[in-house]
């Protein structure tokens, strides 16, 4: 069955606070009680694994295993909201520009700028020729074409 309007969510989901603590190594207690909340609210599979995952010291070199389960949450996220087109929410990149212009030849980064959020990131001009180094855009359509239902 075809929907007329099909849904789906446009921007960026907010890094989860579990993620970043992750990054840091700092997770406590309070992250991991909400991980576990969100996981069953959302009926994440294997969510044992996730929140054993959680418990490592070694959290700081596992960054790709902890970016794969912010996906697999947000794809739970917008798949129990409905939405008919599905996608992860954006968790593995850092910035909405400066995530392609690290993966696209011809450009040259000259210092940082601050972000509506009082981020900072790194910007760039061209200086050369255009071209993708690589289908940047490829793995993370395939991780989340191999959780999603839709």
């Amino acid at each position: 069955m075809s929907t007329l309007f099909p849904t789906q969510e446009i921007g960026s989901l907010a890094k989860p606070p579990w993620l970043l603590k992750a990054y840091r190594s700092d997770i406590g207690d309070k992250e991991l009680k909400e991980v576990e909340r969100w996981g069953n609210l959302l009926g994440v599979e294997s969510l044992d694994q996730l929140l054993e995952l959680l418990g490592r010291d070694d959290l700081k070199d596992r960054k790709k295993e902890l970016r794969d389960w912010a996906s697999i949450i947000g794809i739970k996220f917008f798949e129990s909201a409905g939405l008919d087109i599905i996608y992860d929410g954006e968790v593995r990149r850092v910035e909405m520009y400066e995530y392609p212009i690290r993966r696209i030849h011809g450009f040259k980064f000259h210092g940082l700028v601050r972000s509506f959020d009082n981020k900072y990131y790194r910007k760039a001009a061209c200086v050369d020729e255009v071209g993708f180094k690589h289908a940047y855009h490829l793995d993370e359509f395939k991780f989340i074409k191999s959780r999603a239902k839709k």
